[in-house]
C-alpha cells in the first residue's frame, strides 16, 4: 500500500510499533526496510527523508488488522 504526505512521524511510529507483525518500507530504489526494527527504522528514514520528505512511501505489513491501522491514520 502507498501511503501519502505523512506529517505526524510520532503517530506514525506509534501504529508501526503497535503492529502484530513486520512492516515494511520500499525505498525507490528497491530497498527494504522493516520498521519494527528501532536500528532499522533510523537508518530507513535516514535514507529516505532527503529523497521522499515523507509524500509518499510504500509499505507492506504481514496482517490484514495492521493495514487497517494504517488506513485509519491516513484518514483521520
Amino acid at each position: 500500500m502507498k501511503l501519502y504526505n505523512i506529517t505526524n512521524i510520532d503517530r506514525f511510529f506509534e501504529i508501526v510499533d503497535a503492529c502484530r507483525g513486520n512492516v515494511y518500507i520500499t525505498s525507490s530504489q528497491g530497498d527494504k526496510f522493516n520498521l519494527k526494527s528501532s536500528l532499522t527504522k533510523y537508518i530507513a528514514f535516514a535514507n529516505l527523508l532527503p529523497e521522499a520528505t515523507l509524500a509518499e512511501l510504500e509499505l507492506e505489513v504481514e496482517y490484514p488488522e495492521d493495514a487497517q491501522s494504517f488506513i485509519k491514520f491516513m484518514m483521520g
